[in-house]
């Protein structure tokens, strides 16, 4: 009524399924095609991000999760809203990494980590984790940062699709700017 267009819908989704020790790792949740489910929504838990919907069936849908090599989320920190792309590494399922900080941002162990507003998956702000530990290469001008992950994938059980109600539209324009020559 007052001309506003909602961006953002949450639907929530009873976990069925959750790996955690294999280097792809994937979860199932009890929610389909037939309830609102869709390829490319983010899923967020309770305390974070969870990861990806990949595939949907009339009442499931397969979500690629954070603990899985080929996830590559848009991250920033709170402090100073520095941009870099946060991975896992396949070792510890309590941590992901955080790179291309530069060396210039004034960051520190226990700041805060959150999904930045370059993502469609994902709303900005919300959780990724917290910084566990700084890693600098010398010969490089950015950190690599441990984040201690928000979502304790130990014992996830409810999670909640992100549907991004306008996202076909911003992907739409970006695809209709001109090429360079």
């Amino acid at each position: 009524t007052l001309g506003r267009v909602r961006k953002f819908f949450f639907l929530p989704a009873k976990v069925v399924n959750n790996d955690i020790s294999n280097q792809n790792n994937y979860i199932t949740l009890y929610r389909g095609a037939k309830q609102g489910a869709k390829v490319e929504m983010g899923v967020i838990g309770p305390q974070g991000i969870v990861g990806k919907v990949i595939l949907v069936s009339d009442n499931y849908c397969r979500v690629m999760s954070l603990l899985n090599r080929n996830t590559k989320v848009s991250a920033m920190t709170k402090k100073g809203f520095y941009t870099g792309l946060a991975d896992w590494d396949g070792k510890d399922p309590r941590f992901v990494m955080l790179h291309n900080i530069p060396k210039s941002a004034k960051v520190k162990i226990g700041d805060s980590v959150l999904t930045s507003n370059l993502s469609g998956s994902y709303p900005p702000g919300i959780m990724i984790g917290t910084i566990a530990a700084i890693q600098g290469d010398p010969g490089s001008g950015f950190y690599d940062l441990k984040i201690k992950t928000a979502t304790d994938f130990y014992n996830l059980q409810y999670a909640y699709l992100v549907d991004n109600m306008i996202w076909a539209e911003q992907k739409d324009l970006e695809a209709k700017t001109p090429k360079d020559k």
